[in-house]
């Protein structure tokens, strides 16, 4: 007979049975409170899933054949990584003291790397009201979004293909095996000649044989994005306003392409896939104007950001492909992405650590209008900033934003917001371009820039925009 019936002989079993049941229910629901604890630590502050050192330190550390683009990029990366230091987030204080509390980090924290910097490199949204904020502020940085938080399952949940394995992906993809894909090449001996044309067949043989048997690897960009279900944030669907902007009629319902942008070429570029081999990778470099988000299906990437800083520009506008990287100011930011976006003008540098496939797109919100408009002149003043083409009619987007502002009686920007984008059609305007390439494809988006910036001019769209702006409030 146990102690509690000794000392109290009147206690009936199934008195006794209560007890321990009710001891029982107390148990589960102080570790259900402790489970709700962590998940709402994990959705304020994921601390313990967001990476604090560099590691590894380096890598890298293998032989690529002379003569290569893969032997640039590797050099190229190798130079890089004397100067990079894990990214800091804009709550990194915050991180670090609560890493200290629960002694993930042992540290003191006036010792860590983060605390010599300047600068933030990115923003984490646990929430979609996080995020949200983040896109109406304008997007000041990139934002990661992790993967144990509520946004983040819940950006998992829209398609089966997260979490799938690669092989399984690569079928779906590629299963048409006689379709031609274009492909770099990093056996090739120059990054700017490296793009060549293959069969979905020959990918695919590649991916059945170790990396180490297939020689320099391959890289698939800008694939058709079939596989189910969208794979971001919900708001960047349709690249946010981009798909819209970029139709002829943009109250069109549809996306036919006769109603698209008039470019012999025009690519989907709110939507597509990333197929990389392991050791694939690529030099510093912005997309078009753009911003862009990436999230991963399978396999891992390491990303280089700079946080867009003035301090860089001199050092970006004179830098080279075997230049020191100790000149630049502030050290490369290293991060492993999970599903994120970056705003119009983030300078970054990849490596495939292993075999990937990442879905993404470009997208544009009102808010970030002003730094699309920027970026792209500093791109035109220098064509080598980005791996881009100008396949898509950028100025048929500016010309329906434009056209959205004026013409609505709300203004989902603030006051600040289109005073910038105004300050920036103006610089845009007064931009004095070289001689143009013999690019076909530049000399295209030339003409058109030209008709552009007379459009502007003849509709008198900036004085238009700045009675506008008059009439926002702040």
């Amino acid at each position: 007979m146990s102690s509690v019936v000794a000392s109290n002989p009147t206690v009936s079993e199934s008195e006794l049975h209560d007890a321990a049941a009710k001891t029982e229910q107390q148990k589960a629901q102080a570790r259900e409170r402790k489970q709700l604890k962590r998940k709402r630590d994990a959705d304020v502050s994921p601390a313990s899933t967001i990476a604090i050192v560099c590691n590894p330190e380096k890598h890298f550390l293998f032989d690529t054949a002379p003569d290569t683009a893969s032997r640039l990029i590797v050099q190229y990366l190798q130079n890089l990584q004397e100067n990079d230091v894990v990214a800091r987030p804009e709550n990194w204080s915050e991180i670090l003291n609560k890493l200290s509390t629960r002694k993930q980090y042992r540290q003191p924290i006036l010792q860590h790397p983060w605390n010599k910097l300047s600068l933030n490199h990115y923003r984490v949204a646990p929430t979609h009201d996080e995020f949200q904020g983040q896109l109406n502020a304008g997007l000041p940085l990139p934002i990661l979004i992790l993967p144990n938080t509520k946004l983040g399952s819940q950006i998992s949940l829209q398609t089966p293909s997260h979490g799938q394995p690669i092989n399984k992906l690569l079928d779906e993809i590629l299963d048409d095996r006689q379709a031609p894909i274009r492909v770099q090449d990093y056996s090739l001996p120059s990054l700017d000649t490296f793009a060549v044309e293959k069969t979905c067949e020959d990918v695919r043989v590649r991916f059945d044989t170790k990396p180490g048997q297939r020689g320099s690897p391959w890289n698939c960009h800008d694939l058709d994005d079939r596989l189910p279900g969208f794979k971001g944030p919900k708001a960047f669907e349709n690249g946010a306003n981009l798909r819209k902007w970029q139709l002829r009629d943009p109250n069109a319902l549809s996306m036919n392409d006769f109603k698209l942008a008039p470019v012999p070429g025009t690519k989907m570029v709110d939507k597509w896939l990333l197929i990389s081999e392991q050791s694939s990778g690529s030099t510093a470099h912005v997309d078009a104007g753009f911003a862009a988000w990436l999230s991963c299906l399978a396999g891992k990437k390491t990303f280089w950001l700079r946080n867009s800083s003035v301090s860089d520009k001199d050092v970006w506008e004179d830098f080279q492909i075997g230049d020191d990287h100790r000149m630049f100011l502030e050290p490369w930011a290293r991060i492993d992405l999970t599903p994120g976006g970056f705003p119009p003008g983030t300078i970054y540098a990849v490596f495939t650590e292993q075999d990937s496939v990442f879905a993404g797109g470009h997208f544009l919100t009102g808010r970030i209008m002003d730094r699309f408009l920027s970026v792209l002149g500093q791109i035109e003043m220098d064509p080598s900033r980005t791996h881009d083409t100008k396949s898509v009619d950028l100025f048929q987007i500016l010309e329906n934003f434009i056209h959205q502002t004026l013409s609505s009686s709300f203004s989902d920007l603030t006051r600040r917001q289109l005073h910038q984008f105004v300050l920036a059609l103006k610089s845009y305007v007064q931009l004095k371009l070289g001689v143009g390439s013999k690019d076909r494809t530049e000399q295209a988006h030339l003409k058109r820039r030209k008709a552009f910036v007379a459009k502007v001019q003849k509709e008198s769209w900036i004085e238009k925009l700045k009675v506008k702006t008059s009439s926002i409030k702040w």
